[in-house]
């Protein structure tokens, strides 16, 4: 996937990310312009050829880095080369890892064993791939075929933001700009909530790592050896009891929270949460079993061909 990182940052001090240091834009661009000079792009090799694998993962990286509070002040970053030392620090600590955390390194891609989840980490990297599998699904395009571009910036209030309306609305491009952006965002969260010492998430249990779960592909933080967790064996297949195959053949939801899931099991069901004043609203989007949609005084819809954000109702 080849990513263009646009050098027109402003970075301040703000909230989910905390830090006291502001900087003026200029200075933020500079930084950025002078990291992100020569690997710009996904694919580029920054000689006129073309890369795939754990180059790829860079840009993921810079926007994790980005969004964890990286700045031109960083204590460990002052240059190029520092800046290249941390994204690799940044690779090898979210691949190689769990069920669907790129288990066979970055260098081969994302792929997925079908199996539950370790922890909040590998959860994340699961919404990731399901966000990848339906871009596949709505345009016929792998992840690593799109271009997008991600602009590096902040929000109203301050705080760190990525932009991905640089790319064509609704597009291949934007959906997978949403996709890894969501990514970045939920991982810098995850940190955070790991230093903090929070408890485990209800549902998908620790925030920080375990490297039981570093895979043969990887290197166990802990001991600086191989690390010895085989997914293929000991990633536990979700068992379905309203018999969902595991081969989805459509999507349903909005990027980046758009799902993939079997059609001849599961609906995709839109239903309308209003605002206090009874006239706005939102449109949310579940899967259900076949159904239970109506009951719950919900449509069930399939979004069109070409465009995955256009929906009919079917019931």
């Amino acid at each position: 996937m080849k990513l263009s990182t646009i050098s027109t940052i402003l970075a301040v001090g703000q909230a989910d990310f905390q830090t006291d240091v502001s900087m003026s834009p200029s200075a933020q661009s500079d930084w950025v312009g002078r990291m992100m000079a020569i690997r710009r792009n996904r694919r580029d090799d920054g000689l006129g050829g073309e890369i795939d694998g754990d180059k790829a993962f860079r840009p993921l990286a810079a926007m994790i880095m980005y969004m964890q509070g990286s700045d031109v002040y960083d204590e460990f970053v002052h240059n190029a080369d520092d800046f290249e030392k941390e994204l690799a620090k940044i690779e090898e600590k979210y691949t190689a890892y769990g069920c669907y955390c790129w288990t066979k390194t970055a260098a081969v891609g994302m792929h997925s064993v079908r199996g539950q989840t370790k922890d909040m980490t590998d959860h994340i990297c699961q919404e990731l791939y399901t966000c990848y599998k339906c871009v596949n699904m709505d345009y016929s395009k792998t992840y690593s075929d799109v271009d997008y571009f991600v602009e590096f910036t902040t929000d109203k209030q301050g705080n760190r933001e990525l932009d991905c309306k640089l790319n064509n609305a609704q597009q291949d491009a934007e959906n997978i700009c949403e996709c890894d952006k969501q990514f970045a965002k939920q991982i810098a969260r995850t940190e955070i909530a790991c230093k903090n010492g929070d408890a485990p998430h209800p549902m998908f249990g620790e925030y920080c790592l375990d490297e039981q779960y570093r895979t043969r592909n990887g290197i166990n933080m802990d001991t600086n050896k191989k690390g010895s967790f085989k997914p293929i064996e000991q990633c536990i297949k979700k068992e379905s009891n309203d018999g969902e195959r595991f081969d989805k053949d459509k999507c349903c939801g909005m990027y980046p929270n758009r799902h993939p899931y079997d059609s001849t099991a599961r609906q995709c069901c839109r239903t309308r949460q209003f605002s206090d004043n009874g006239v706005d609203f939102k449109e949310i989007f579940g899967l259900m079993r076949n159904g239970d949609c109506k009951d719950m005084g919900g449509d069930v819809v399939i979004s069109k061909d070409g465009d995955p954000h256009e929906y009919s109702v079917v019931e």
